[in-house]
């Protein structure tokens, strides 16, 4: 007997099951260390179903007739399939506290005080969601949008420890201009750009101690 499938209901189905079950960008919930409940939203971490080779395989699995159990075809994969899918191994950044933790397998090993991108400036405040260590290096030189009235960037900075959340310039590094971390100095003129600027000592260990891909949870 032939199959006849309209693959526009496939299509349809796959759509609503990947809104129901990818995670990027949702909207979860997380405890601090301090017992503080906070929810996140948006960042670039989570589950993603591959929707056109997911769809082929489902479309290949209802002509040939067999019942099949098995894990969609993902994107993207991440720690784990709970609500806080970046398991228990993870950065955590609190930006109304301005304080931060790198916390492994569950427990916390550092925190620091922080200032992170100017609150009041949308091009300059640290966005929130949850992201992923996307990069580390040592000397790295930070370069600030051009400016159009010299054809130079707006700064260039050296850092000793820099470690990316995002490829738009956002991440963690050390900051000796700084005088002191923590507080409300980023909502003055202190404040970062964007970034996570902390203590160069601290930035030191974590740099030691992060691993490529660890997942980073940033919310107010």
């Amino acid at each position: 007997m032939e199959v006849s499938i309209d693959e526009t209901k496939v299509k349809e189905w796959m759509n609503e099951f990947c809104s129901t079950y990818d995670s990027i960008g949702k909207i979860r919930s997380i405890t601090t260390p301090t017992g503080k409940t906070a929810s996140v939203s948006g960042g670039t971490y989570g589950w993603s179903v591959d929707e056109p080779e997911e769809i082929r395989k489902l479309i290949e699995n209802i002509k040939s007739g067999e019942r099949v159990e098995r894990e969609p075809v993902y994107e993207k994969t991440v720690a784990s399939h709970s609500q806080q899918d970046w398991g228990d191994t993870y950065v955590e950044v609190d930006l109304s506290t301005q304080h931060m933790w790198y916390i492994v397998n569950g427990s916390v090993q550092l925190e620091t005080d922080i200032v992170t991108g100017l609150a009041s400036d949308p091009n300059r405040a640290t966005p929130s969601g949850v992201y992923s260590i996307l990069e580390m290096k040592r000397d790295k030189v930070l370069t600030g949008e051009t400016n159009p009235s010299t054809g130079e960037p707006i700064y260039r900075t050296k850092v000793s420890y820099w470690m990316r959340v995002t490829w738009t310039g956002i991440g963690f590094h050390d900051a000796i201009w700084q005088s002191a971390f923590g507080g409300n100095r980023y909502q003055t003129s202190a404040g970062s750009h964007g970034c996570i600027n902390m203590p160069l000592d601290q930035a030191a260990s974590l740099y030691d101690m992060l691993e490529m891909g660890t997942p980073v949870v940033i919310h107010e």
